[in-house]
Formats: C-alpha cells, sequence, structure tokens
C-alpha cells in the first residue's frame, strides 16, 4: 500500500502544472479523504474509512489545524465476528518545507478517539454484545503535498496513532485526500523566498 502511494505520489508530480507547483499555499485549508488502516492489538485485519479537516497556515511552514475521522474493521474468530469502529478528533500543529515539486510536512495530533467494539455468534445460539470508550489519542505522521491548480493539491500521509485506553494500543493508516487551499495566494518571487 506504501508503494502504491510513492508511485502515486511520483506521477502526479509529474503531472502537475508548474503554476499550481510554484503557487504558496493560502491562508485556510480544508481537505476530505479517503483511509485505509493496518491492524491493531484490538482487531487483526485492514479497514477503510474517512477523514475531514481543516487548517490555518499560520507561516508557509506551520500550520494548526484538526481532523475527524472514522473508520470501520472487521474479524472473523472461529464462530464470533468481530466489529470494530473508531472515530477521532484530534488537532495539532503540522510543519511543512518545500522540497523541490514537493511540500513535505510532519504532524502531531492529540485528542480524543472512541472505540466501539461488537461481537457477534450465529453459533450455537445467536448472540451479540459490545462496548464503547473514549480515551486520549495521541497521534504522530507526516506525509507530502502535491500542489495542483488554483489552491488544490493531493496529500498523501502515513499516521501512527497511540490510543491511552485502559490497555494502550496503537493503529496505523494511510491517507489519500484532496486538500483545497483558500484565498490561493500568488507564486513567491525568487526574492521573496530568499528574505529571512
Amino acid at each position: 500500500m506504501v508503494k502504491r502511494a510513492l508511485a502515486l505520489c511520483a506521477a502526479l508530480t509529474a503531472a502537475a502544472p508548474a503554476a499550481g507547483l510554484a503557487q504558496e499555499p493560502g491562508r485556510f485549508e480544508i481537505a476530505a479523504g479517503y483511509s485505509f488502516a493496518g491492524s491493531s492489538a484490538l482487531v487483526d485485519g485492514y479497514g477503510a474509512g474517512w477523514a475531514l479537516g481543516g487548517a490555518w497556515n499560520v507561516t508557509p511552514w506551520l500550520a494548526l489545524g484538526g481532523e475527524m475521522s472514522r473508520d470501520a474493521q472487521r474479524q472473523d474468530v472461529g464462530w464470533l465476528q468481530v466489529d470494530a469502529g473508531f472515530a477521532s478528533v484530534l488537532a495539532g500543529p503540522r510543519f511543512a518545507a518545500r522540497l523541490a515539486r514537493l511540500r513535505p510536512f510532519a504532524r502531531v495530533l492529540a485528542g480524543r478517539t472512541t472505540v466501539d467494539l461488537q461481537v457477534a455468534s450465529e453459533v450455537p445460539v445467536p448472540g451479540a454484545g459490545g462496548v464503547s470508550d473514549s480515551s486520549t489519542a495521541l497521534q504522530l505522521g507526516g506525509g507530502v503535498d502535491v500542489p495542483l491548480d488554483g489552491g488544490v493539491a493531493v496529500r498523501i500521509a502515513l499516521d501512527f496513532q497511540r490510543v491511552f485506553a485502559p490497555r494502550p494500543f496503537t493503529r496505523r493508516r494511510v491517507l489519500t485526500a484532496v486538500v483545497y487551499a483558500f484565498p490561493p495566494r500568488p507564486p513567491a518571487t525568487a526574492a521573496a523566498r530568499a528574505a529571512p
């Protein structure tokens, strides 16, 4: 999955118009995307989900933002069917740079993650049960934005989330998203980029 994300990033970079690549990020941004979550200590298997976020680009290299996300995973354990849902609300800083045609970034987000665990079985008799719990979470990650045109960019990120439940566990995910920054800023001149 990570190799596919890197290949997608390379293809988008090669196809991106020069005008979009030269643009500075807008003052604000919104993002929406699709996430692919890996195994965790709760559920062995993979799951899909979504993420919505926004940020204020304080400077070209520092942004303050937040994110809401939800994904689900399913695992069959013998006669049991285990469904786990993860819903997170997180906020924190993102640090970015410009590297040729790309904008690599790293971010640290903190907030709450709610875990909804449901177990069902049809054998020997139908039955089901579940539990839901909300815990503090810390998410570390990074990725790259590939600017296109008109304030639009494609984002690819890899995140690791530590959930401080009574028995803490770590989750990982790959995120692909479309980002729209507004109002668009004009391309920075070479003199402006060189200024302290």
